[in-house]
């Protein structure tokens, strides 16, 4: 799996590929729903919702979509469903 750091790269693999896998960083009881890149440029996911019940879960992957341009069924959480770092899966 090739660790794709930049949103600019992600968006070029995800058109070029049929799966990309990545690493994300999640905040859940965040002030926005935004993504980011940090300063050591890794993904960044912030969230409103709490991280009960996979409530942030589910508003990650919202919010993914929408950034992304894809379908929320198009986004999966693959990996850390309970860790702040979670692989996620886009599949085209």
């Amino acid at each position: 799996m090739k660790k794709i750091k930049k949103l600019a790269v992600l968006q070029e693999e995800i058109a070029n590929n049929k799966e990309v896998f990545f690493t994300i960083k999640a905040i859940a009881n965040a002030g926005e729903n935004s993504v980011k890149e940090t300063i050591n440029s890794d993904i960044q996911v912030r969230v409103t919702a709490s991280a009960t019940d996979g409530k942030a879960n589910i508003a990650i992957v919202k919010v993914l979509a929408s950034v992304l341009g894809l379908r929320r069924y198009q986004v999966e959480i693959v990996k850390g469903l309970t860790d702040r770092l979670k692989t996620i899966k886009i599949s085209r």
